[in-house]
């Protein structure tokens, strides 16, 4: 009963509160990588709780494949800790910026307080990012990328870098449904991102002018 299920959420996996009892009710999962997926949906969890269906699927006996999947090996589940508690801490804090953000919505007197707590989630947003990014390199190759601090990161891997989080949210922004909040937080990011890669695209061009 439980693996029909599993099948036909994947057929339509829009209900993430579905496909989190499903995930439960499996036993698949770590207590961290739980606790993740917990904090709610987002691109990042909402593509994990599929991957761990379609892998718990795939490895049962009469199921029939369903698409490529990366399982993390247990090894792999040790490099991973550190990154999921960092990230659902991350997503707490998140969330009651968002919240200090509905509670003065009408106070004027927290304008600048209220910009302060702007920024600080689209940082935020921009961690997750590059954690998530982590995250599926240590399941795809086993081991964590090399983590250089920021001056040493090659200039030329920031600016991809760069394209591929303005690829990401372009498609974000171009998904039906989106609320007015979304929107705005995707819109957001997508243009700090592009000033970022034309920043360093006219250094590198340039590298006297800048």
């Amino acid at each position: 009963m439980l693996e029909e299920n599993v099948r036909t959420w994947l057929q339509q996996p829009q209900d993430y509160s579905a496909g989190l009892a499903l995930v439960r009710q499996a036993g698949i999962l770590s207590f961290f990588t739980l606790r993740l997926l917990e904090r709610g949906a987002d691109a990042y969890t909402r593509s994990r709780l599929q991957q761990e269906l379609t892998a718990w699927l795939v490895g049962r006996p009469a199921s029939t494949p369903v698409g490529k999947v990366t399982v993390a090996l247990p090894a792999t589940e040790d490099l991973l800790r550190p990154l999921e508690a960092e990230s659902y801490q991350l997503m707490d804090e998140r969330s009651e910026l968002k919240a200090h953000l509905r509670a003065t919505q009408e106070d004027d007197t927290a304008l600048e307080a209220r910009r302060l707590w702007a920024y600080r989630i689209l940082a935020i947003t921009r961690q997750l990012d590059e954690l998530y990014s982590r995250m599926d390199f240590a399941r795809e190759h086993g081991y964590l990328p090399l983590e250089n601090d920021e001056e040493e990161v090659s200039e030329t891997q920031q600016l991809l870098n760069l394209r591929t989080y303005i690829s990401r949210y372009q498609g974000k922004l171009r998904r039906p449904g989106l609320s007015p909040d979304q929107q705005q937080k995707y819109q957001a990011l997508l243009d700090q991102y592009r000033a970022e890669k034309q920043r360093l695209e006219r250094k590198l061009t340039h590298p006297l002018l800048i």
